[in-house]
């Protein structure tokens, strides 16, 4: 896989990981909810924005751009392999503990508004 188009509007976790940890270039563009937005938010939690477009054109665009210039995929796959040395994405036992943590506050909560008063 030379570019990895993100699905729209519904943006996948799954795909955009796996192309993150392969260094697969991703052209994707900001939705309004949150299932639009999950490779954005991804690639600029690594601190890779390029593969944003702004608009169905740039999409379009920047896609082309991609999928035609082998330079400019092989610059980008370096940037993600460089960006992902010290990044929480690669990491999963963090984002194991980081998950584990978000549902005790979630059970938490959940037994405070159970509890009667």
């Amino acid at each position: 896989i030379d570019v990895m188009l993100d699905t729209l509007p519904g943006s996948d976790y799954f795909s955009t990981r796996a192309a993150i940890l392969d260094a697969i270039p991703i052209v994707t563009m900001p939705g309004r909810m949150f299932e639009e937005r999950v490779a954005l938010s991804m690639l600029s939690h690594l601190g890779d924005t390029a593969g944003v477009a702004a608009s169905g054109g740039d999409y379009v665009d920047l896609a082309v751009k991609l999928a035609s210039d082998s330079s400019l995929r092989a610059a980008q796959g370096e940037l993600m392999r460089s960006l992902l040395q010290t990044s929480a994405l690669s990491d999963m036992a963090q984002y194991v503990r980081q998950f584990e943590v978000a549902l005790v506050h979630v059970v938490a909560a959940a037994a405070k508004r159970e509890t009667p008063t």
